[in-house]
């Protein structure tokens, strides 16, 4: 089996959610991801996990909300994609970190996403650069604090136009927005890669940054 984790956010979907991974393991997958862990207890997902022999390997801090019903609203019926760079949210993207960080915990989980979000209207870019770069100070500095960074990845999305956000795995950023938000935020160890859209179910995985500069403290 090549080394991709199967994301049971999309895959499986004909079973329940907590079924598929029972379904991943037998066909053949060792790693897992999915969008966001949260609508399930911590135990339900790790007795899963252990009873398959699997390993999370990333999911999603919470696009909008701060508990289990309003985080499924800011994705379904909200459109919310991620708080990061949203000006005023600042206080909903803190109680995300926290909620994704005791859930990556308790999985084990080496990667989050902390999703950006998207640029509200009758802004530009510019105007929310500060407090995406804020944020993600803050988060870098949160997740060192709890060691999460010291033997983990952090997944860092970028703002890429003014319609949507990607994963930085996925979208098409510009390698010197990635390195100056890192640069700019003092996250410490990142592996970031870049696969075509069209292509990422099978091609290589292209690096962007990797080693980006650290600033001890995360500050």
């Amino acid at each position: 089996m090549p080394p991709f984790a199967a994301n049971l956010s999309m895959m499986y979907v004909e079973l329940p959610f907590l079924d598929r991974f029972e379904a991943a393991a037998k066909d053949g997958f060792t790693a897992v991801e999915c969008q966001f862990p949260y609508a399930f207890k911590t135990t339900e997902l790790t007795g899963r996990l252990k009873d398959n022999g699997l390993q999370q390997v990333l999911f999603n801090a919470p696009p909008g909300g701060t508990d289990a019903a309003s985080i499924a609203k800011a994705w379904e019926a909200g459109g919310s994609r991620g708080t990061a760079c949203v000006p005023g949210r600042e206080a909903e993207f803190k109680a995300g970190v926290a909620l994704a960080l005791t859930y990556a915990e308790a999985l084990n989980c080496p990667r989050i996403h902390l999703m950006a979000g998207l640029i509200p209207p009758g802004l530009q870019r510019e105007d929310v650069q500060p407090t995406y770069v804020a944020n993600l100070r803050w988060a870098a500095n949160t997740l060192t604090t709890n060691g999460l960074t010291s033997a983990y990845d952090v997944t860092v999305v970028a703002v890429h136009d003014g319609t949507r956000a990607g994963v930085v795995s996925r979208a098409g950023v510009r390698p010197d927005d990635v390195a100056s938000l890192l640069s700019a935020t003092s996250l410490g160890r990142l592996d970031l890669v870049r696969v075509p859209r069209a292509a990422e179910a099978a091609a290589p995985v292209e690096p962007v940054v990797s080693g980006a500069p650290t600033t001890e403290g995360g500050g």
